[in-house]
């Protein structure tokens, strides 16, 4: 990710998966600081609000997310990558009824496909 960012610093694509990365391996502050500079690059590209959403998800700012899916549906109000992580931020919070609204929504989004945050949510609800 360093090479990437070293090799094309403009780039949304290259910040957004690299604060992705550093996401997931727990270095949240630097993911989002990077996730901050791909939508600053282009505010008109989904995936850095969405990869904002999924950051704050990973830290456990669910309230964060929530109110980042505005900003993302602002960009693109069908734009759904892997899940929905105001679904999940819904879910985590016990607010079942929103989590599955907002999984339907992305569901229809994505083309039917289905979604793994939907089954986790019927799950936590004590549902098959």
């Amino acid at each position: 990710m360093r090479q990437g960012f070293a090799l094309n610093p403009n780039s949304v694509d290259v910040r957004a998966i690299g604060a992705n990365f550093l996401c997931i391996v727990g270095r949240i502050d630097e993911g989002l600081a990077h996730v901050d500079q791909a939508i600053a690059l282009d505010p008109l590209v989904a995936i850095g609000p969405m990869v904002k959403e999924w950051c704050l998800y990973l830290a456990g700012r669910y309230d964060a997310v929530i109110a980042q899916r505005a900003r993302t549906v602002a960009v693109d109000s069908n734009f759904v990558y892997l899940d929905s992580w105001v679904g999940a931020a819904y879910r985590e919070l016990g607010r079942y009824d929103q989590a599955l609204a907002e999984y339907a929504k992305a569901q229809r989004a994505s083309g039917e496909q289905p979604l793994y945050g939907y089954a986790v949510t019927y799950a936590r609800m004590g549902k098959t």
